[in-house]
């Protein structure tokens, strides 16, 4: 019966359980072993199904009983009571052990979900970024018929090595497999200039590809922003302009806002997407873009808003100066009717660029 419990674990606790009215009748004394067995089996069961250890518990007690019944044995109600406890208690064991295993396979899933993830968005925010501003650096320079200057040739080994670093940073985590730890947050600890940093970069990126558009900038404090939202704020930023580097025409300009509006940082942006044959992008719809941060941002009440049409992108985002339950946006006056009015409308604040 041991054989077969080790090969066929719940065909042998059953096997077990059916054959264990024999101990009784047996010439010599077994009850300790046939007890252990027993309650072995009823912890497998329960384990496997809550219901099955129930039935294997009740089984096991109607065929005791019986035995001793046969043998003309007085039948204690007390010790039938607590038999039938002490089965109960095992078969309760192995079911909660199962749940307890299940739910901590479930926790290292989501862990490793959430650790996947993060690559993911660390490689597509750094990396693919990177990588795609390089090629749109190249492409601007061949149709505009420039040479690549030492500047640019050094700006690009600064791109390339950049991101040959965050590749391998990210392939060393991929082979650690560590989902313990977080990848790599972003410093708050000036949280006001880490964002200057991020605009002075976009905008150096955004002049080197001939965009012509405008960057406003009125927050002044951040230095108290938890640091979630923080974390928000930095990379929602990033891949605006990053959208705006793949996507916008730098003929007719671009303009981003950064304000602060009923206890919300507030950023609109709107551009004109870009529809020019003579250039070949590379780009395929993916789900990493501004979207991604719907959900995480309502979450933290606030808002992102994104409208398109052919000739006008607009994004509208609210996020919260404090971490609170999730309410509803301040009422204010949109970046998007900003976006919409003719004096903020890009198409309207650059002239634009007739090519013959």
């Amino acid at each position: 019966m041991f054989l077969i419990f080790t090969k066929w674990q719940i065909a042998g606790s059953w096997l077990i359980i059916l054959t264990s009215w024999i101990g009784p009748i047996l010439p010599f004394q077994t009850s300790a072993a046939l007890i252990f067995s027993c309650l072995l089996a009823v912890t497998l069961l329960g384990y496997h199904n809550l219901l099955q250890g129930i039935g294997a518990s009740l089984t096991y007690l109607i065929t005791h009983t019986a035995s001793t019944y046969i043998m003309q044995s007085a039948i204690n109600t007390t010790d039938s009571l607590l038999m039938l406890m002490t089965l109960g208690v095992f078969c309760l064991a192995g079911s909660l052990l199962h749940w307890a295993q299940l739910k901590n396979e479930t926790n290292n899933q989501l862990a490793r979900s959430k650790y996947q993830q993060q690559v993911a968005i660390s490689l597509h925010d750094r990396t693919c970024n990177n990588l795609t501003y390089a090629i749109r650096f190249i492409d601007e320079r061949i149709y505009s018929n420039s040479q690549l200057s030492k500047t640019d040739l050094i700006e690009l080994q600064d791109i390339l090595r950049e991101t040959l670093t965050q590749t391998r940073t990210t392939i060393s985590q991929l082979i650690n497999n560590d989902h313990s730890k977080d990848t790599q947050q972003a410093d708050n600890s000036d949280q006001l200039k880490h964002l200057d940093q991020i605009i002075s970069r976009a905008q150096h990126r955004l002049e080197q590809l001939q965009f012509r558009g405008e960057i406003i900038n009125t927050l002044q404090d951040l230095n108290h922003l938890p640091k979630k939202n923080s974390e928000l704020l930095f990379d929602v930023t990033n891949e605006l302009f990053s959208d705006i580097i793949k996507h916008a025409d730098p003929e007719q300009g671009y303009l981003v806002t950064f304000g602060t509006s009923g206890g919300n940082i507030t950023i609109g942006a709107c551009d004109a997407p870009r529809n020019d044959p003579t250039h070949i992008t590379t780009d395929k719809p993916t789900t990493m873009g501004l979207l991604r941060y719907k959900t995480i941002l309502e979450a933290q009440g606030g808002s992102i808003s994104i409208q398109s049409t052919e000739n006008l992108w607009m994004a509208d985002i609210t996020i919260p100066l404090i971490s609170t339950f999730p309410i509803a946006p301040a009422k204010r006056n949109s970046h998007l009717d900003t976006c919409n009015d003719s004096a903020y409308n890009p198409t309207a604040l650059f002239e634009p660029k007739h090519i013959n």
